[in-house]
């Protein structure tokens, strides 16, 4: 989804969600915010459950967002 401001539409921001499973890390890139709270649930209840850790979120310039999901902050 994009958002309309004066002057053109810009892209809605994209994140990377990088985790460490049993198996090894894992990063997926180029993902949507919702795509972001839902995989973060998952992985939250993973967390929990001692099957994953190290989880971060990075914006597009690479800073950690991480709390700015609500799925992390519970």
């Amino acid at each position: 989804m994009s958002t309309y401001l004066s002057g053109g539409v810009r892209p809605e921001p994209r994140y990377t969600l990088a985790y460490t499973l049993d198996s090894g890390p894992v990063a997926k890139a180029g993902l949507r915010a919702a795509a972001v709270e839902k995989v973060g649930a998952v992985l939250a209840r993973a967390a929990g459950r001692g099957e994953a850790w190290d989880i971060a979120v990075r914006d597009f310039a690479g800073a950690d967002v991480t709390d700015a999901f609500a799925c992390f902050n519970d």
